[in-house]
């Protein structure tokens, strides 16, 4: 037989075990594998080398693959990278997957607490009343909680506008302690760090946000960064959530 089309099988039982590892398909994997046990041993050879090396340059590839598309990777478990995943970790403090009324208006008590407002303060007040309002329409079935599902539901650029924006920048006005309108890195690390962030994903964050280099971050800067994040998934403040795959229970 000639070499071509000896190459040509190798190539579609390649085809068949890539597909099959990329999409998790174990039947498209098995499929490959048995044209590579059925055929002919004058190609046999030719379809073993190509669809063994490509098999395993494509099981290391694919562990990225199944990060990005949030695949299953283990029983009871899936990966995702999604910035409503990211968020929804954070907000979810003692990570039981729902965010309670509780844990939600308590990040408006840290942040206070981090630069010293006290709970009294006008500011505060304000925060915790944009927050409540926050949490009220989030929660589709008025239980106290706040699912994942419930929340990839609500959120989105009407949500945004209609509420977070009042709220994340309520949180913004506690942090600005001199009402300036900006808040320098220092101001910055500890509102996001108090909210939930780790300090050098936060610092990162700065970093990409201030693009003339001043220093600061003004309020309409910091909100329009948070509202692209969760609305687009692109924002300088994608730093904030950090980088690394999350890893949580589909139950």
């Amino acid at each position: 037989m000639p070499t071509w089309v000896g190459v040509a099988s190798s190539i579609r039982v390649r085809s068949l075990l890539i597909d099959g590892i990329v999409a998790g398909r174990l039947d498209t994997i098995w499929a490959g594998l048995f044209c590579v046990a059925w055929a002919p041993g004058h190609i046999r050879g030719a379809q073993l080398l190509g669809a063994s090396l490509f098999f395993a340059l494509t099981f290391f590839r694919s562990l990225r693959t199944w990060r990005c598309l949030g695949l299953p990777s283990r029983e009871g478990s899936t990966v995702s990278d999604s910035p409503q995943h990211r968020i929804f970790a954070m907000l979810d403090v003692d990570g039981d997957g729902v965010i309670t009324h509780a844990e939600y208006l308590s990040r408006v008590d840290r942040v206070a607490s981090a630069v010293g407002r006290d709970a009294s303060h006008p500011v505060v007040a304000a925060s915790r009343a944009a927050h409540d309002a926050v949490f009220q329409d989030m929660d589709a079935d008025h239980e106290g909680r706040v699912t994942f599902e419930e929340y990839r539901s609500w959120v989105g650029h009407e949500a945004f506008e209609r509420f977070c924006r009042t709220a994340l920048g309520s949180l913004f006005d506690i942090a600005d302690t001199d009402a300036d309108g900006c808040l320098d890195r220092a101001e910055f690390i500890c509102l996001r760090t108090a909210a939930g962030n780790a300090d050098t994903d936060v610092s990162a964050a700065f970093d990409a946000l201030d693009i003339d280099g001043d220093g600061l971050i003004d309020r309409d800067e910091y909100l329009a960064g948070i509202r692209d994040f969760v609305t687009t998934g692109s924002s300088p403040m994608a730093a904030a959530y950090g980088s690394g795959p999350l890893l949580r229970s589909s139950s």
